[in-house]
């Protein structure tokens, strides 16, 4: 048994712990203390024959039981995954689609103020149809964790621009531009201006949704621009159809055009801000 003065100091010396005071205390005594001295002859051997101690290989075919193993884990969890699916699917898609239908019918009274008065029920209905699929649908977007956030700001710039129609309706914005330049039809100049315009009024919201909303890397901003810039530019057919049915074809074509054109470069001017907000998080 060791004394009190090297109680806990033998291991200590053994793995050269200790400072210098301390090890000229213990050495000395090791020196005169014979119960002490046995137990650090003890602690060395025990300490050498560790040294020699070597692990035993693994037995052969070790990883392959592993692997095999944990694949069929996997593959009993993708079936109770499939089996439950249809379900919770099919619950998830009914939720989306009536949330869809909602917004649909908000969107098509918000909408529907500049749009040609003489529109019929019938295409009201179909156009409210297919726009509640596509919120629907967007909505499922959300519940994948890739594509979420996009999902997201993708509808909230829709939401802006839906709500911002009453106000900026096309025809309106159409004829002022016509009434500025005082130009027919055809000219260049009022086409560019309804380039600008189309540009400016879709730009805008997804811009501030994705900026706001977004979270995507440095390395995936071209992508998730242009993914943005897609599922904006389909969530916003509607309305855009709405509103142009009434124009003619050369007042409507500059107009999609800067349509086009204002979702992508505001989904690359707003992915890039959020892409530099997560950095500096970071």
């Amino acid at each position: 048994m060791t004394c009190p003065e090297t109680q806990g100091s033998l291991v200590d010396l053994l793995y050269e712990e200790l400072d210098a005071e301390r090890r000229a205390a213990v050495v000395e005594h090791l020196g005169g203390c014979r119960g002490c001295c046995e137990r650090w002859d003890d602690l060395r051997a025990l300490s050498a024959v560790a040294d020699r101690w070597a692990a035993p290989p693994p037995p052969r075919g070790i990883a392959e039981r592993a692997l095999a193993r944990v694949t069929a884990e996997r593959a009993r969890e993708v079936e109770t995954s499939w089996g439950e699916w249809p379900v919770v699917a099919l619950q998830h898609l009914l939720g989306f689609l009536l949330a869809g239908a909602v917004a649909a019918s908000a969107s098509l009274l918000l909408v529907a103020g500049g749009a040609h008065e003489g529109e019929t029920p019938l295409k009201l209905g179909l156009v409210g149809a297919a726009w509640a699929a596509l919120y629907g649908a967007a909505g499922c977007l959300t519940q994948h964790p890739r594509y979420r956030r996009l999902a997201l700001a993708a509808l909230v710039a829709t939401g802006l621009s839906v709500v911002l129609a009453p106000v900026l309706s096309v025809p309106a914005l159409v004829e002022v531009c016509r009434r500025w330049l005082e130009a027919a039809q055809a000219s260049p100049l009022l086409n560019a201006a309804l380039v600008l315009a189309g540009l400016l009024h879709t730009a805008a919201p997804v811009f501030v949704s994705s900026a706001a909303v977004g979270r995507a890397r440095a390395s995936e901003v071209a992508g998730d621009s242009l993914r943005l810039a897609g599922v904006y530019g389909v969530l916003l057919a509607p309305s855009v159809y709405l509103q142009c049915q009434a124009l003619t074809l050369g007042l409507t074509a500059p107009w999609v055009a800067g349509v086009v054109l204002g979702s992508w470069l505001g989904s690359i001017g707003g992915v890039s801000v959020a892409a530099r907000r997560r950095r500096a998080a970071a």
